[in-house]
């Protein structure tokens, strides 16, 4: 038990320590999978945005426009979300 929890700790060690250069080395890979994860992420976000909004648009009644309204509120930041973590910068920013 001890000698594979040994061999379990050096695969770890080594895995850690070469992984700054796995990451700088696949650099444009990784990048590239994060594009075809945002292609094919961000257009159904996109229409979940756009059907809320035209539920707010025809909503008749107090309550189905606040519904409405909430439910865009959290699509819209949804999408926000997802601009800032596969870009890393603040999407809508503030300028200071």
């Amino acid at each position: 038990m001890t000698q594979q929890i040994a061999v379990a700790e050096n695969t770890l060690n080594s895995v850690a320590a070469q992984t700054p250069a796995f990451v700088s080395r696949y650099r444009n890979l990784n990048l590239l999978m994060v594009g075809l994860q945002m292609t094919s992420d961000l257009p159904q976000q996109i229409v979940e945005l756009k059907q809320s909004f035209a539920a707010l648009k025809t909503g008749k009644e107090a309550q189905a426009r606040a519904t409405a309204v909430n439910d865009f509120s959290t699509k819209l930041q949804g999408v926000i979300t997802f601009m800032n973590t596969n870009f890393h910068s603040p999407l809508l920013a503030r300028k200071k």
